[in-house]
């Protein structure tokens, strides 16, 4: 159902008076507008008053035509509630004779008929009267507490207001549809007082214009129209067709700004024109005119060639000329009556062999017989073999009076047949499909594309699979926890189904459960078996705990011996570390290392590893395994083994020291090289040893940083002699041995 706010919608877009009027009316040279504000136009007398100055004025639309003998005026408020005062006040119409300065009251006081006048002169057969009647004098519009909304609302209000809007767009439409209605309804005159070729300028106004009302409304201006015959023009539009169905066309073309169109139809070969509309047409879409057409679905007597052409009516009740006329095939798309297979006899001709000279006798009738009848065509359709389409049975048609008739069907399995009417056309209709049941000594294929699906919680394994067969009466499901083992028949039902379900229990210690599927077919043929599918188990079965066995520790690193639980459901097994007195925050366990199951298997179900962590003193290491099911379930973090490591405190390292004294500086340098890409991580620098000449061993002398490879020393004096070495330090005490140890003597004075 439209609503309100669609149909007002429909009615301002379908509306020519409204389209003309946003566009600006005009033809062969004469032009008119709606002017609520007449500041340009000359006061005559005090019949004309000035507008009000500082308000905004509610506007009277208005349009002219000239036709020569006469001139017809149309207005219409700008909305219903201009309208509805125009309609209570009535209005008064002024000509101004332009060309010969002359000025004239037209009418006064010019209102609509009253009810009882509508009703004595129209019959109650003239819907589009009475239609009238109803928007301008029924008093039953929506009220405030009849809106969907809450009365007194902003919702409740625009209800009303579309409902009021709604009633005037129709209004003009019928104003605009019939000139008598126009006429009656007070929103057209014609001035026959014209001279030829004259101009005029036209004012209308609300008979009681009060100044203190709260509805201010200008008068309509018409500036100036040039009395001269009006032609009628040719309608210019783009036009198309979509065939929609046996007979059926659908005719499309831009709209225009017209109220209505009137559609004729011909065929090719006539000379006279049928209006196939019994009203006429109202474009009822929304949204903007860029975005729509207009569409008239037609259904003619038969198919053909067949001409269109198309008139529209304008706001001032003028019909346009025709259009272009359009031309449209309307093809031949009813099909003959179906058949009907009443039965399919089978035949075997050769007794050695059934699957040679196999025929098959349709019998069958049909109701009628049409002119265009070609004959009848037996189909076959087995996806394996034909695909997604139908394959004849014959090469020629059977005719109209061949009810039974025999086909070969050698090498054809149990399938789907059918038989098509056909006509000249093409055009075919089919018989019922039915089953075409052959003798088989074929067995089915193995089924394909096996899949399985697993839930833990209800412990089920739904099984998938895929067949080409037609005639598979049933598949058969087994199963067996080993390849190695006697498979059994899961499945206890005869099932064409290609889908099975299976419940296993979850608290075994099995990792796989194996299936195999095959199909058995009407003719009691067995199919092969799937190759053995090898399905994981669904289990809640938690895992036992690793524990450890034995551990020892020497320079090499930590070694640790973990016994882990020999159970078929354990994906993997997970070692994990952290410090156990860190200081820091985030001291999570650290998953170190992953294990097969398979691999601990072979190993004795044991985890043997040696561990090398960073260089701690303060700081013990706790370590702990875990064993993680196929479904995800965990045995859980062992008991953790603590153990303390401080790995080797001095490691071999190469560095090349070199020395020289500077006899004119007075001063002793030493360098050295090395490679700072150092097997651990951490802090270090480089420390450099010093042995006097008064010193009975090496004193540590200062330190350097990694990057300054580089030493000054002022200490040795004339005739004196010192040994240097350099080492590596790190900050967690860990130290390289010291480089080779250079001996420099100062020369004496």
């Amino acid at each position: 159902m439209i609503s309100y706010r669609k149909l007002f919608i429909v009615a301002s877009a379908a509306s020519a008076f409204a389209a003309q009027m946003l566009a600006g009316y005009s033809s062969q040279g004469q032009q008119g507008r709606a002017d609520a504000d007449v500041k340009d136009t000359v006061v005559v007398d005090d019949r004309f008053p000035a507008p009000h100055q500082g308000i905004v004025e509610a506007k009277i639309m208005m349009l002219a035509r000239a036709y020569g003998d006469s001139i017809v005026l149309r207005w219409a408020g700008e909305d219903f509630v201009t309208q509805r005062r125009l309609h209570m006040t009535g209005v008064d119409l002024y000509r101004i004779d332009k060309t010969d300065g002359k000025v004239d009251t037209l009418v006064m006081g010019f209102k609509p008929w009253t009810l009882e006048q509508m009703k004595a002169f129209y019959p109650e057969t003239d819907s589009l009267a009475y239609g009238a009647m109803g928007l301008m004098y029924n008093d039953t519009h929506l009220m405030p507490d009849q809106t969907n909304a809450e009365a007194g609302t902003f919702e409740s209000l625009l209800e009303i207001h579309d409902d009021q809007q709604t009633r005037f767009g129709f209004t003009v439409i019928l104003s605009e549809w019939r000139t008598d209605l126009a006429n009656r309804l007070a929103m057209r005159w014609t001035d026959r007082k014209v001279v030829r070729g004259h101009h005029y300028e036209y004012i209308l106004q609300p008979s009681k214009r009060n100044p203190w009302s709260s509805l201010v409304m200008g008068a309509g201006h018409i500036a100036d129209i040039e009395n001269v015959p009006y032609e009628r023009k040719k309608l210019q539009m783009e036009m198309g067709d979509t065939i929609t169905g046996p007979n059926s066309v659908r005719l499309w073309w831009q709209p225009l700004p017209y109220s209505t169109y009137e559609i004729d139809r011909r065929r090719s070969d006539e000379i006279m024109w049928t209006r196939v509309n019994k009203n006429p047409y109202l474009m009822m879409s929304v949204g903007t005119t860029d975005e729509q057409d207009c569409f008239y679905k037609d259904i003619v007597e038969q198919p053909g060639d067949y001409e269109y052409r198309i008139m529209a009516h304008d706001a001032f009740g003028d019909l346009t000329l025709p259009s272009d006329v359009y031309k449209v095939h309307i093809p031949d798309m009813m099909g003959p009556n179906s058949p009907k297979i009443h039965a399919i006899e089978i035949n075997h001709t050769d007794p050695n062999d059934l699957m040679k000279g196999v025929t098959a006798t349709f019998h069958i009738s049909k109701d009628s017989i049409e002119d265009d009848f070609v004959g009848f065509m037996p189909l076959y359709y087995h996806e394996k073999w034909t695909g997604k389409e139908w394959k004849r049975l014959s090469r020629q048609y059977f005719g109209a009076n061949d009810t039974v008739f025999t086909v070969d069907v050698t090498g054809l399995s149990t399938g789907m047949v059918t038989v098509g009417a056909y006509d000249e056309a093409g055009n075919a209709s089919f018989a019922m499909p039915t089953l075409l049941r052959l003798q088989d000594v074929k067995a089915p294929d193995a089924p394909r594309n096996l899949k399985a699906e697993t839930d833990a919680a209800t412990g089920t394994i739904k099984l998938t699979w895929e067949a080409d067969e037609d005639d598979i009466e049933y598949f058969e499901v087994a199963f067996a926890n080993d390849t190695t083992h006697q498979f059994m028949l899961a499945s206890t039902k005869k099932s064409a189904e290609m889908c099975f379900v299976d419940t296993v229990d979850t608290q075994v210690n099995q990792r796989y459960i194996y299936y195999k599927v095959r199909a058995i077919d009407y003719s009691t043929n067995e199919g092969a078996y799937t190759p053995p599918f090898r399905v994981q188990r669904p289990s809640t079965l938690v895992p036992s705990q690793p524990h450890i066995d034995s551990t020892w520790v020497n320079t090499d690193g930590i070694h640790m011996r973990w016994g882990c639980p020999d159970e078929q459901q354990i994906d993997e097994h997970r070692l994990y570390r952290r410090l156990e007195h860190s200081r820091s925050k985030t001291n999570t366990w650290q998953l170190i290392g992953t294990f097969n199951p398979d691999s601990v298997r072979a190993n004795g179900n044991y985890v043997e590893l040696c561990d090398v962590p960073d260089y701690i003193r303060d700081d013990r290491y706790l370590y702990a395994m875990e064993s993680v099911s196929c479904n995800g379930l965990t045995s859980g973090k062992s008991v953790a083994y603590s153990v303390a490591w401080a790995g080797e405190t001095v490691f071999d390292w190469d560095i090349d020291l070199m020395g020289v004294f500077e006899e004119k500086a007075g001063t002793t340098r030493i360098a050295w090289e090395t490679d700072t890409n150092l097997p651990y991580k951490g802090e270090w620098y480089f420390c450099i040893w010093r042995k006097g000449p008064k010193d009975n061993r090496f004193k540590f002398l200062m330190s350097s940083a990694p990057n300054d490879m580089l030493h000054t020393d002022y200490l040795l004096q004339p005739g004196e002699e010192a040994q240097y070495f350099v080492m590596i330090q790190f900050a967690d005490g860990r130290e390289s041995t010291p480089s080779n140890i250079v001996t420099i003597k100062a020369p004496a004075k």
